[in-house]
């Protein structure tokens, strides 16, 4: 079979005076779920801006701002079972069974406001879901250039929560949900609160750097294709954001990333002088951040914070649990 050299072609359809409009070129394989992955993205970006739209862009619209990532999570499972992308198993059957006899049993025994009721089941019947979607449509890249974004979104965000923690409540940094001047931080210790950074509430915080720890740990242990001066930025504001946030759930979340660590180099030993390379980063890291009074106020507030919950909360494994 002969080859066609399709540059060859089109030079000579050129030289010969047809337009470029006539001329077939050669259709570029694209991913049939590139909507889905759009779509996914969109998700993304509004489950750590949502807040912020809340809070400082569209205060007045707060509340329908609540469920603005609802119809986009329908949306997405929707066109995955379309698309035979979302097969049915154990765990959403099971969610749904849960999220419809919720809604029975509110109308039939609790409150009886069918709003409410959907209100409270829609997370198992629509977001749950969509954690499937996203595992059969995302791939190794897509999880990838995931992480990458979150390495640049961890460095402004560690530097919106040390804003929050020395500005006071009233501070429009601080503003709560629907531009709340009372403030939107949570009691933390020594008269400081807890920042909520972009989100509509403290947990937020904790969670976003937890979900950036996962990722700087595997990239300290995988660096290739990853701008090392992003890494090393997004490793300090990891570190900064752990006293700020005066958060003991991050704390533990960041311990499980290290543990998870460990466990994967046991498996492949030659990420061990990876993680002690990383260590090393965060211990001289740690050690400049120390000798400024920016960075030894948090760290005082957070020992208190974590003594003091220590002794009327339970440890970590509370803290786990309850989110504090």
């Amino acid at each position: 079979m002969a080859v066609i050299d399709m540059s060859s072609t089109i030079n000579a359809a050129k030289n010969a005076g047809l337009s470029k409009f006539y001329i077939a070129r050669p259709v570029l394989n694209r991913d049939p779920n590139r909507l889905l992955k759009q779509g996914i993205w969109a998700y993304f970006l509004l489950l750590i801006f949502e807040g912020a739209l809340r809070k400082w862009v569209l205060p007045g619209l707060s509340t329908p701002l609540l469920v603005v990532r609802d119809p986009l999570a329908l949306w997405l499972v929707l066109l995955a079972w379309k698309k035979n992308l979302l097969p049915s198993n154990l765990y959403i059957n099971i969610m749904l069974l849960i999220g419809g006899l919720g809604i029975i049993t509110a109308m039939a025994f609790g409150h009886g406001n069918i709003a409410v009721a959907i209100y409270g089941a829609r997370i198992l019947m629509i977001h749950f879901p969509l954690m499937f979607v996203i595992g059969r449509v995302f791939d190794r890249d897509d999880v990838i250039k995931i992480g990458k974004a979150t390495l640049w979104i961890t460095i402004p965000m560690a530097a919106l929560i040390a804003m929050q923690f020395y500005s006071p409540q009233s501070a429009w940094v601080n503003r709560g949900v629907g531009g709340d001047t009372k403030g939107g931080g949570f009691d933390g210790a020594m008269g400081f609160f807890r920042p909520p950074a972009t989100f509509s509430f403290t947990n937020g915080t904790a969670l976003f750097f937890g979900f950036s720890a996962a990722y700087i740990f595997y990239f300290w242990l995988t660096p290739k294709g990853v701008n090392r001066i992003m890494l090393i930025g997004a490793t300090g504001g990891l570190l900064l954001a752990i006293p700020l946030s005066i958060s003991r759930s991050l704390t533990s979340l960041v311990l499980a990333c290290l543990l998870s660590a460990l466990v994967a180099i046991s498996r492949n030993p030659k990420y061990l002088g990876k993680l002690l390379m990383a260590v090393m980063v965060l211990a001289i890291t740690f050690a400049l951040l120390s000798k400024t009074s920016f960075f030894a106020t948090p760290m005082e507030a957070f020992t208190t914070r974590f003594s003091n919950a220590n002794e009327t909360e339970g440890g970590l494994a509370v803290c786990l649990l309850t989110g504090f």
